[in-house]
């Protein structure tokens, strides 16, 4: 029978940082629970510390670092391979009573305070992973919470070919909305993206269809030593007719657009999904032609390029749009108007079809525990499995959320895209 062992480390917060010469292991740390989630910026831990003869007063406070080991059927911790997740205190409530003197420590990685994080950026002359990789050094301002661009994520597409430059600025965005945004096949260009923070603090950006960055395993029902099982058909979450708006044109009327999947209507009935799309908002894409925020046309037509590329190709009051390419040719604030108008209900329908695709069918998740320590799967692993009473044949899923305890390994599986 095998077992594992524990170890945390404690280094105080002050003054902005840590001093590795204060860290000092927590004694007989025990109910350790640590939580990860591939792209969700929610990865967590709990545990308990006796609080015996007072040892605990005043010690565990917000922001102080805490870093979990872990290993398995020996008790000698490898402080290198080992490590679980580094993190910070959030809050460490006292429980007193009969008997009972205990500190509860509850945290989370540095994912949740950067991803969170306001990010202030032009990316117009960077290609999606260094658009991103600049997002996140923005956001990652505190080096005392610092998340670092992970060396070994794409630089170019799967089949090898060139990202698209992201070609907008942001303001006063998450970078969380920005990583959801451009890991999305729509501007990918190459399938969906994943990403989540590693144990050691570094953004993982991966696609889910290359291989190399992923491990594919089978699990079946009548072989595999499971200690639980839950499966879901989850359908509350479907989506089929999205309404999605874009702001106001600068003739201060509204755009929006609708797209209907009537596949998964004639299937689920009619789930509607209103969505105000922040990066399709006019008023931005306006700034940047006029260079103010008051000004709702362009000062001159006279040798007048657009600052955006067309999303659309077409001819718009005689002016001809390209996709991809700058517009010209506008010569009067009602083509300059129908242009922008054109060019945002494009971004919109685009938004909202990779919107369905995720949205229009429920998705099948299965809830695995193991005994802990048996599987090595980690985020974004794909898993076949088997498992005969919830469905025929076998369905591959990939590897969502990990609960990682001293009896239990619990994996949370999904499918990349809804089925049911």
């Amino acid at each position: 029978m095998g077992y594992i062992t524990w170890r945390v480390d404690y280094t105080p917060y002050s003054k902005g940082t840590w001093d590795s010469g204060d860290t000092v292991t927590v004694t007989n740390p025990r109910d350790i629970l640590v939580s990860v989630n591939l792209g969700e910026a929610k990865d967590s831990f709990t545990l308990n510390s006796s609080n015996f003869n007072s040892l605990n007063n005043n010690k565990f406070n917000p922001n102080d670092r805490i870093e979990i080991y872990r290993t398995s059927n020996t008790d000698s911790i490898n402080t290198t391979t080992d490590l679980l997740m580094t993190g910070t205190v959030k809050n460490s409530p006292d429980m007193v009573g009969n008997n009972i003197d205990t500190t509860k420590i509850e945290g989370y990685n540095y994912s949740e305070a950067v991803t969170s994080a306001i990010v202030f950026a032009d990316g117009r002359t960077l290609d999606i992973p260094n658009a991103l990789q600049l997002a996140l050094t923005k956001a990652g301002n505190n080096s005392a919470f610092k998340i670092t661009w992970d060396s070994s994520n794409p630089s170019t597409k799967v089949g090898g070919g060139a990202f698209d430059n992201v070609d907008e600025k942001w303001f006063n965005w998450t970078l969380k909305k920005i990583l959801e945004q451009y890991s999305s096949s729509m501007y990918t260009g190459d399938g969906a993206y994943y990403w989540y923070v590693t144990k050691d603090n570094k953004l993982k950006w991966f696609s889910q269809n290359d291989s190399n960055k992923f491990t594919e395993y089978t699990f079946k029902y009548t072989t595999d030593e499971v200690e639980s099982i839950k499966t879901a058909k989850d359908i509350k979450e479907v989506k089929n007719h999205i309404i999605i708006k874009g702001g106001y044109a600068p003739d201060g009327k509204g755009i929006q657009h609708s797209e209907i999947d009537y596949a998964s209507v004639n299937k689920h009935g009619r789930k509607y999904l209103f969505h105000i799309s922040k990066v399709n908002n006019a008023t931005d894409i306006v700034k940047e032609d006029t260079g103010s925020s008051t000004t709702k046309y362009p000062a001159s037509y006279v040798g007048f390029v657009t600052s955006w590329k067309s999303s659309v190709t077409a001819t718009v009051e005689g002016v001809t749009m390209t996709k991809g390419s700058t517009v010209s040719g506008i010569d009067s604030d009602t083509k300059y108007n129908a242009c922008i108008r054109a060019h945002i209900k494009g971004l919109l329908q685009a938004e909202a079809q990779e919107i369905l695709v995720f949205y229009k069918y429920g998705k099948l998740k299965i809830d695995l525990g193991f005994r802990a320590g048996t599987k090595s799967w980690i985020l974004g692993d794909l898993v076949t499995c088997t498992l005969p009473q919830a469905y025929t044949g076998s369905k591959v899923l990939r590897v969502n959320e990990i609960q990682y305890s001293t009896t239990t390994d619990r994996f949370s599986l999904v499918e990349d895209e809804g089925t049911l």
